[in-house]
């Protein structure tokens, strides 16, 4: 049965789901650690990609993510990401001086 948002469902069948997925997080979390990181550092490598004449536009194009993802987090109103994110931005490479 379907209730919706399982979430905010105060029946027991919907409650059971919710601490199902809790217990999972949360092995999940001390398997791997936390999901997230520090935004700071992909706010900078972004900023380096910016100066070196890169677009927003097309760093999310490279990276697969949209420019309002890269908006918010270049501007600093993001502070922390999901680890897969920046992966993804760290992964764009940054051309040395010598180029």
């Amino acid at each position: 049965m379907s209730h919706g948002n399982f979430r905010k469902c105060p029946c027991p069948t919907c409650q059971e789901r919710k601490r199902a997925e809790a217990r999972d997080y949360m092995r999940a979390y001390r398997a791997t650690g936390p999901r997230t990181t520090d935004a700071r550092p992909i706010a900078w490598h972004i900023g380096v990609l910016l100066a070196q004449g890169m677009t927003l536009a097309g760093i999310a194009a490279q990276a697969g993510y949209s420019h309002d993802t890269l908006a918010s987090i270049s501007s600093g109103r993001v502070r922390r990401v999901r680890t897969t994110t920046a992966e993804d931005l760290l992964s764009i490479p940054v051309r040395s001086a010598a180029a």
